[in-house]
Order: C-alpha cells, then sequence, then structure tokens
C-alpha cells in the first residue's frame, strides 16, 4: 500500500481524577485539529491539554499506534484501557464524518502513589507506530502530590461509571467462557458487534484474521465492548446493541441475565428488549448447564 499524504490530529488531555495522584490521559484524533480543540472544550473545559500533533498514515489502510515500551519509574502506574493501543485511519475517517462527530480515543489511567523516595514528577515517553509525525515521541509530564492522601477525597470506584458498564464488567467472565464454549457463532457475533459500532475496526480484523484460540477471541470482543461501554457517551443505547447483538446469534439467556443484573444496578431497561423472545425457566436451565461443562472443561 502506499502512505496516504492526508494529515491527521492527535491532542492529549488530562483529566484529573484524584489530585496529584491519578488522571485520564486521552488521546483523540481527528481530520481537523480545530474541531477537536472545540470538542474538548465543550466536554472537557476543566481538562489540562498536553501534547498536539499531527500526522500522515504509513499505509492508505494503517493504523496509529501508541508504544508504551519504556519503563516506569518507581511509585508510578501506567494503564492502557485496551491493547494495543491504536486508532484507525478508517475509524478516524468514518467516526469523524458522523453528525455529531464521533472523536476516536485512546485511553490511559495514570497513577502515583505517596510512598517516599519515588520519583515525584513523571517524564514518560509514547513513541508511535505507523505514521509519520511532526513530533517524535508524546511526552507525559505529571508531577505528584507529595502531600499524601487527603482525607476529603473519596476513592474512585465503579459507583461512579454507568450502571451498563458495571453490568459488564460483572458478567466479563461469563460472557467469555459462554462463548468459549461456542466457537462456531464467536464470528458472527464479530460482525454484529462491529456493524453495531460496539468494537472498532482493529479488534474486528484481529478477531477474524489471527489464529486466535476461541477464549482468546472471546476475551479480545468484550473487553472491547467493555472499553467502549467505559467511554460511549449513551452506553444504555451501546448496552441494547451488544444485547440485540446476542440475541441475533441465537443466545437468549445471557441477554436475559445481563438485563437483570442490569435491573438490580439500577439501569434502564427497554421493555422491548425483554418481551422478544421470552425466557423460559428449562432455557435458563439448559443455559446453566452449558455454563457449567464449560468451567469443568477448562
Amino acid at each position: 500500500m502506499l502512505p496516504t499524504l492526508r494529515m491527521y490530529y492527535g491532542q492529549v488531555l488530562y483529566e484529573v481524577k484524584r489530585p496529584g495522584l491519578e488522571w485520564l490521559m486521552r488521546i483523540i484524533f481527528d481530520k481537523t485539529l480545530s474541531r477537536v480543540k472545540s470538542y474538548i472544550n465543550d466536554k472537557f473545559n476543566s481538562a489540562e491539554l498536553g501534547d498536539s500533533f499531527s500526522f500522515t498514515f504509513n499505509d492508505a489502510d494503517g493504523y496509529i499506534e501508541l508504544c508504551f515500551n519504556e519503563t516506569v519509574p518507581k511509585g508510578w502506574s501506567i494503564r492502557p484501557h485496551k491493547t494495543p493501543v491504536i486508532a484507525s485511519r478508517y475509524d478516524i475517517e468514518e467516526y469523524g464524518s458522523m453528525s455529531p462527530p464521533q472523536f476516536p480515543e485512546c485511553l490511559v489511567t495514570i497513577t502515583a502513589t505517596t510512598d517516599e523516595g519515588i520519583v515525584k514528577e513523571l517524564n514518560y515517553p509514547v513513541t508511535m507506530r505507523g505514521v509519520m509525525s511532526n513530533i517524535e515521541k508524546i511526552n507525559i509530564v505529571l508531577t505528584r502530590d507529595s502531600r499524601g492522601p487527603q482525607p476529603t477525597l473519596e476513592p474512585l470506584e465503579d459507583s461512579a461509571m454507568s450502571p451498563e458498564y458495571i453490568t459488564m464488567k460483572e458478567m466479563l467472565t461469563d460472557l467469555v467462557d459462554l462463548f468459549a464454549g461456542n466457537a462456531p457463532i464467536i464470528l458472527q457475533l464479530n460482525n454484529h458487534l462491529f456493524s453495531s459500532g460496539l468494537i472498532p475496526k482493529e479488534v474486528y480484523v484481529t478477531v477474524v484474521t489471527i489464529g486466535l484460540t476461541p477464549y482468546d477471541r472471546a476475551n479480545k470482543i468484550f473487553s472491547s465492548v467493555l472499553a467502549t461501554l467505559e467511554c460511549h457517551p449513551n452506553p444504555n443505547s451501546a448496552f441494547s446493541s451488544l444485547i440485540t447483538s446476542l440475541k441475533k446469534v441465537g443466545l437468549n439467556n445471557m441477554p436475559y441475565q445481563l438485563l437483570e443484573k442490569l435491573k438490580m444496578k439500577g439501569g434502564h431497561v427497554d421493555p422491548n428488549l425483554e418481551q422478544q423472545p421470552s425466557v423460559s425457566k428449562n432455557h435458563f436451565n439448559q443455559w446453566m448447564s452449558l455454563h457449567n461443562l464449560t468451567h469443568h472443561n477448562q
């Protein structure tokens, strides 16, 4: 493939989760830097801006990969929300053309401890692959709060997340195990989730083309859905699309379990999703038998 000469842009920003101790790093991509900055001003006006950069893709159907390969200093942790940390040219073009635009982004949680003797300032380089950029690397520069934990700060817990995200997180293992034991329908579900916008193209392509085990395929798919629910502007709509996709591949009992769990978490359940098809006790027992068999065979 020949390289594309069209210019694309990335903007780094940091949302403070616990002052001086925890940050959510966002890297947002688009075809126009001014649109990204306007979007940030509207949605994240209290965030701190980091590096902005331009780049061109090495391949017309390529992607930008952010590489966190350097050793993290003592007392710090850097945790990408999904790996690899990539954004494809296709997603930037397609999502950026929506109205309103849905900018592709990569999320990274950065935390510091309050232990004595650790590096107070984080200066961490993130390199890029798959592109030619006007900068050699993105530098993460953050300063730890040396005063220690503040008693007025509330811990960052799942209670700050949507009921849909919490439900998916608690059911993640069951979903992965169920589909690992039903390998023939994994690719069908992969198609439905990609069409619904619940997984990015890079995950879809990886599941289709790379020789992964059924467990690894299922884990990659549902971990990506979890990441989508974490930052989706309408998690209930995304959750409903997940339920519909599960029903399309013939698994009606898992959607039932997810909807019941969502109710327990205080989430809204569309009555239409509950009505069809109905779930009988026998169907539930069949699902439990399959679920237990999957665990027994591992």
